[in-house]
């Protein structure tokens, strides 16, 4: 279990983390990294009202942390594949 996210210096270095090990192994430590950031910044996004709306460049997330979680990942498959084009 991850500490809560309490500042906007702690998210966005949680985000940042989250970036770098992106593409760990599933069942790698890194990728339960991956997932137990994914939590914690969600959490911390629907305490800010993290619908997006104030912030494009965050989604919409789910308020359960299990269904935001997976919609963060999806959401930074779909920016990866924007930046590197499909299938990159």
């Amino acid at each position: 279990m991850y500490p809560p996210l309490r500042t906007e210096r702690d998210y966005r270095i949680a985000v940042a983390e989250m970036d770098r090990i992106f593409d760990a192994e599933p069942g790698s430590p890194e990728c339960e990294r991956l997932r137990g950031l994914s939590l914690v910044v969600a959490e911390y996004e629907a305490r800010q009202g993290g619908d997006g709306e104030d912030d494009p460049s965050l989604p919409w997330l789910p308020t359960d942390p299990e269904e935001a979680a997976e919609a963060m990942v999806r959401s930074l498959l779909m920016e990866r594949e924007g930046e590197n084009g499909p299938g990159a």
